[in-house]
This record gives structure tokens, sequence and C-alpha cells, in this order.
């Protein structure tokens, strides 16, 4: 994997340690951007270059080498080696896992139409792209109400297009955010034309000939679309661990706080982890840039024997969509029975903040959020917050 926390653990294992080999390897044809920019890039604000993370020399400057387009089919852990798609075996003293997760769309019927995609990484975003500027694009279904199908939203009403949003829950971010919250950004995206079906479910995708021309939801009948875009999160990968005999759950691979698997010599990062949530200690999926970068430079100290331990996530939910910053974090969609709840609203700004005996525990800032490096500072040290 040569994602966030691939290119984190290989820099820094080149820090640690001037002499090994180390091979970086990556499914793509070029290297890892940065996920999080993905609907700028969608939106024609930035281009791949500007979501770029490195560039192949700054690799040959480090000695460290970079395989493209290639996959490995087969991790053999007693023979300390990989196998690629070509056939070819490399060894290895040590693995890093950081294979991420990939885009889906849905077993509904219709979706081999042309003009139905997933919208996850950079080859996505490349391909509705180019489906945009070749066919006379109007109208959208974007389906799944979560942050990356927010973005995308605006991303392409930004470009003029009608967009229309299918959730399943009664409102948008339904995981990351209350329903006065949502109910805040609803209305800014009606304000810029978007229109928005909660509690629908997509249950055929119609055509004319071989390409798309709508969505049927349940209880409500057809919608017309040119392009319909499936942003309903990725699934993890993890057919390598699971053939590997490595410990996982249904949902990621499982992790010592060194980053190590159940295997002593195969380590792991990024989002096909699971790894401790700070606030609740629970196990959790990461999905974080920053968190997975703190993976990778935890697993490069661990893998040549110097001890590092990474603390967990702080799971926080940040973005700017539709003019309009948003920051949410802990659990402020259902938050506990003995929580006080204090809200702060304006025309301009809802803010919601969480406290238990005179401790934060969550908060949602929609609009004015200046004061979000101090809210995080208080979630973490515990200590005595007052709004």
């Amino acid at each position: 994997g040569a994602s966030a926390s691939g290119v984190a653990c290989a820099t820094k294992l080149r820090d640690l340690d001037k002499e090994s080999e180390i091979i970086m390897i990556g499914a793509d044809d070029k290297l890892p951007c940065n996920r999080c920019l993905l609907s700028e890039l969608l939106s024609g604000d930035k281009t791949e270059k500007d979501i770029a993370t490195k560039d192949l020399d700054y690799f040959a400057k480090q000695n460290i080498s970079v395989m493209l387009s290639t996959t490995v089919t087969e991790i053999l852990p007693a023979e300390k080696s990989i196998i690629l798609h070509n056939g070819k075996k490399l060894q290895d003293d040590k693995l890093f896992l950081v294979v991420g997760k990939s885009g889906f769309i849905p077993e509904v019927p219709g979706k081999n139409f042309h003009g139905v995609f997933s919208f996850y990484g950079l080859p996505d975003v490349k391909l509705i792209c180019d489906f945009i500027d070749k066919n006379e694009v109007k109208k959208v279904v974007i389906v799944g109400a979560g942050l990356t199908g927010l973005e995308c939203c605006d991303a392409l009403r930004s470009k003029g297009l009608y967009v229309s949003l299918i959730g399943r829950s009664t409102h948008v971010l339904p995981h990351q955010i209350d329903y006065n919250g949502a109910k805040f950004i609803q209305n800014l995206m009606e304000k810029n034309g978007i229109k928005f079906y909660p509690e629908k479910v997509v249950e055929e995708i119609i055509g004319s000939g071989k390409k798309v021309s709508g969505v049927r939801l349940s209880e409500y009948g057809e919608i017309p679309a040119d392009l319909v875009i499936f942003a309903i999160g990725g699934k993890t990968n993890l057919k390598l661990a699971l053939h590997a005999g490595i410990d996982t759950k249904p949902n990621g691979i499982i992790v010592k706080n060194t980053m190590q698997t159940s295997n002593s010599n195969i380590f792991a990062g990024g989002d096909c982890c699971i790894v401790n949530n700070l606030l609740t200690g629970e196990p959790v999926q990461n999905c974080l840039w920053p968190d997975a970068v703190m993976q990778g430079i935890t697993a490069a100290h661990s893998m040549v024997g110097i001890k590092r331990e990474y603390p967990g996530t702080l799971i926080i939910t940040s973005s700017n969509i539709f003019g309009t910053q948003l920051v949410t974090c802990g659990p402020v969609s259902q938050p506990k029975q003995n929580y006080e709840e204090i809200i702060r609203s304006a025309p301009d700004f809802y803010h919601k903040f969480l406290i238990y005996n005179g401790t934060l525990k969550g908060f949602i800032m929609v609009g004015n959020i200046e004061n979000v490096g101090l809210l995080r500072k208080k979630l973490i040290d515990k200590t005595t917050f007052q709004v």
C-alpha cells in the first residue's frame, strides 16, 4: 500500500535505517493523493498535481524502491514473502499492510448501466470527470448522505449541475451530527439548489439503452439522472490478511498499539485497521489522514525495534461544505442520557456541547469554528470546561 500510512512508514524507516532495502508497492499507476481533497478535484478547484503527496524523485533520493501498478495477490507468512500479480515473489523481514478500502456499488438492479460510479478514490473521480466531459450531464443523483456524499454534492453543484441527494436516515450526516445541526446544513443545501430525499433507498437504477436515465426510490418513484454516484464509503480490503491467517474483525485488521498484527513480523496501518477510540476506549475503524501518518511512523519504529506506541484516535469530522465550515467530535448524534447538552445558535452558526461532570465529551460546530483547537485539547486532557 502506498497511501498516507505507507508513505509515512517508508520515509520514517529510511530515517531510522539507512541500509535496509525498502520497497513500497501501490496498485494505482500514480503515487498517492490526499483523499481529503478529492472533492476539490471533482469540482475543478484543484488538479491531480495539487493533491499529490510525494513524487517519484523524492523516493529515489531516499533510496526507497516504488512499484506502481502492482498488486499483491498472496502473503506467505511462513516463508516471509509475498506474491505479486505477475507471479514474482519478494522476500521480506518485516511487512507493513496499508491495504485500505475500495469504493463499491451495491447490488442494485441496473448497476451496470453506463454512468453509474462509486466515489471513494482517485480512480473513481477520474472516471466521473471523464464521463461528465464526454456526455451532456445535467442531472446527478448522489446516493449517501454522509460527509463524502455532501462534499460530492457541493462539488458537482459548483459545476452547475442539478443535484439530488438520497439518504437512508432522517437527516444528513446521521453519524456525525444531531437533527438540528443537520437541518442547518440542509437549509444551506436547499439555498444551493440541492434536493434531499431522506429515508429513501434506491430500489433500481433505470436506463435507456446502455446508459443510465434515473433511479427508482422506495416509496417515492423515479428521479431522472444522467449520472448516478454512490458515495457510501468503502469496503475494507481484508482478503490478504484473512488468507494469511492474521486476526481481523469484520471491518478491519486487529493491531496492537505498536501497530503489530497477530503475526509478529507483520504490521498494519491506515483505514484497514481497528484502533482504540481515545474518547470511549472502544475499538473503531480509523479513517483520518493525520492518524494514518502517525500509525505509519509508529510502525516504522516498531519494525526496527524502537519502542513507540500509537495512543489511539480522536475521530474528528471536519469539512467546508456549501460555504460553511463544519467540525464535529464525540457521540453527538446519540449522547448518553446523563450528558448535559448546551446549544448555541444564530442564523450563521449552530454549536452544541456535551458536558459530563464539568468536562467536555463532544461537540458540534457548524460555522464560526475559531475555538476548535481548544475544544480538541479539552477532550483529550479532560480538564474543566465551560461554554
